[in-house]
């Protein structure tokens, strides 16, 4: 039996893609299989990935053309066949023990999904640290919960990345990624919650996640991140099709306002006016009343503010007041 897939997408890493795959084939759990997805690729990704087939049967590839990253994760989900699904971004690597720990903590809570933690590397300056939620270490470490047992206000601890999470794969194969947008994340991991019963939390660092390679998504904040707007109604819409958005509405609010925030002030200078204008357009009408009779992080309350001011102020205004944001990027 087939135990986890692991997936790989893959494009245009070629000096990267070594390390990834060197850290799944080198799991201490055997029983996995992993598939990469060449998405396209212009450079030797492809040949690599062909010699690494070559070394190992557990190696399975699906070539296609390019169609982005969820086009990719939904071919391999399609073709995966086993009992857990695991994401791993082509450009970091998971700790050899890492299929091992997930797959014995799953069956042990009988989870559809596990979160576990994870060490972000910043390669260019030496910078390691550990992402880690201490409210979840706290009130759920070792037991299951579900969206409708959770307390709203954990929520936002809890990282909206695919690949921060372990899936039991008959979940996962009806909740597809949205391939007309980026920051797709967002709203496939809403889908999850809404539908899952049982999630679990792991409290092990056992990802490690590279910062800021270049060319990388994340690193090219164009007007693609425009998606920011879609991926919050998106996000949205999950809670409010099954039923829990009264229960969550604050707190997606709240996450929503910071997500925009952040996004402005990683733009490139010459959309931020765009941008800033789009969040003036449609904006969210927060409840600032319900919000100053709760227990919120200081840097909560700081995006609250930045948000009633973004509505309040012109954008030249806005500029001069809060340097902060703007100087982000």
């Amino acid at each position: 039996m087939i135990k986890i897939s692991v997936i790989v997408p893959v494009y245009n890493i070629e000096k990267y893609v070594s390390r990834c795959l060197d850290s799944v084939l080198a799991q201490s759990l055997k029983d996995i299989e992993l598939i990469c997805v060449n998405d396209g690729s212009t450079d030797n990704s492809l040949k690599i990935l062909q010699q690494y087939r070559k070394s190992d049967r557990r190696v399975k590839i699906i070539d296609k053309e390019n169609g982005g990253l969820s086009s990719a994760r939904n071919a391999a989900v399609r073709a995966a066949r086993g009992k857990y699904t695991l994401f791993v971004d082509g450009d970091d690597k998971i700790s050899t023990v890492a299929c091992e720990r997930l797959f014995n903590y799953a069956e042990k809570h009988e989870a559809d999904v596990v979160l576990y933690e994870c060490i972000t590397e910043d390669l260019k300056n030496n910078i390691k640290n550990l992402v880690s939620s201490s409210f979840l270490k706290e009130n759920y470490s070792d037991k299951v919960f579900s969206i409708e047992t959770l307390e709203p206000d954990m929520f936002p601890n809890i990282i909206e990345t695919a690949w921060s999470k372990l899936y039991r794969t008959d979940l996962i194969k009806h909740i597809p990624f949205y391939e007309d947008m980026i920051l797709e994340d967002v709203p496939f991991e809403a889908d999850v919650y809404v539908k899952a019963k049982r999630i679990a939390y792991l409290p092990e660092p056992l990802y490690y996640y590279y910062l800021y390679r270049e060319g990388s998504i994340m690193q090219l904040m164009d007007e693609k991140h425009f998606d920011v707007f879609k991926a919050c109604e998106r996000r949205d819409k999950a809670f409010i099709d099954s039923g829990y958005w009264d229960k969550y509405k604050h707190t997606l609010d709240r996450i929503s306002a910071r997500d925009q925030i952040r996004t402005l002030g990683l733009l490139r200078e010459d959309l931020r006016e765009s941008f800033y204008n789009k969040i003036k357009e449609s904006p969210m009408q927060l409840d600032y009343d319900y919000y100053k009779g709760i227990a919120m992080s200081g840097i909560d309350r700081q995006n609250l503010e930045i948000y009633k001011a973004i509505l309040e102020l012109s954008y030249d205004e806005f500029s001069k007041r809060y340097t902060m944001v703007m100087n982000y990027g």
